[in-house]
């Protein structure tokens, strides 16, 4: 009877979402159309004085704002790895927008790098000292992963951010994620990758990681995971996400 109730409920919820946003997103439209978020306010998707309010769960693409600061903590981070000889390479949908798109995936939420285990510690202490002044680093653990997760937000209010997945090793495998296993050979050498007007490391054998996480039409279809509305739909533009040069 729960369920059934909840069931009836649902599409009730959804409509009551998008009247409200529709509501704030028409009101910011005319009093400020050129909104830019900041390290100083919230994400364009929770920041109630921003245009693009709620923007994921209508299914529209990431404004330039979220995607510019998404891609600039993403190059920090990196450059900030590469000057210290620690390794990583970009995965999940970081790996997936380079590939199909050159860049951000258009409607991406955040940008994702695979460390090892054993340089976690190092990595963190790394990520303090440098880029603390300009960004939030710190440690989150989701146990339903293998592995820990370190994350850079632009700032404690705005809460764009990449994640540092660790991987670790078990004999001749590289298991990470929800235990996803490759063999070692999948990933290394590692080989650089462009992505918008940089180059990052990427796994040897992309096309195996992007089939094992994104199935073999990867390059086909897709799905936007936070839109209330998640058919999938054929891919027709393939540009990345806009972002401020």
């Amino acid at each position: 009877m729960i369920k059934q109730i909840k069931s009836f409920l649902r599409p009730l919820k959804r409509k009551i979402i998008i009247i409200k946003a529709n509501i704030i997103r028409f009101r910011n439209k005319q009093l400020n159309p050129d909104y830019f978020c900041t390290r100083n306010t919230k994400r364009c998707f929770s920041n109630t004085k921003s245009p693009n309010y709620n923007y994921e769960y209508f299914g529209e693409n990431t404004p330039i704002c979220c995607a510019t600061h998404l891609y600039t903590i993403l190059k920090d981070v990196t450059t900030v790895l590469e000057e210290n000889d620690l390794e990583y390479f970009i995965s999940f949908g970081t790996l997936l927008g380079a590939v199909r798109h050159g860049g951000l995936i258009p409607w991406d939420t955040d940008t994702d790098i695979l460390i090892t285990e054993k340089d976690k510690e190092m990595i963190f202490k790394v990520l303090k000292e440098k880029l603390s002044s300009k960004y939030l680093v710190n440690k989150d653990i989701d146990e339903n992963i293998v592995g820990n997760i370190l994350r850079v937000n632009l700032s404690d209010t705005n809460t764009l951010h990449i994640d540092l997945f660790t991987y670790i090793e078990e004999k001749d495998e590289i298991v990470f994620g929800y235990n996803r296993r490759f063999n070692k050979e999948d990933i290394f050498p590692l080989q650089k990758i462009s992505f918008y007007d940089s180059d990052f490391f990427a796994p040897l054998d992309i096309k195996k990681q992007l089939e094992t996480f994104y199935g073999k039409e990867y390059m086909k279809y897709a799905y936007k995971q936070w839109a209330y509305n998640k058919a999938k739909f054929e891919i027709s533009d393939f540009s990345p996400a806009k972002i401020n040069n």
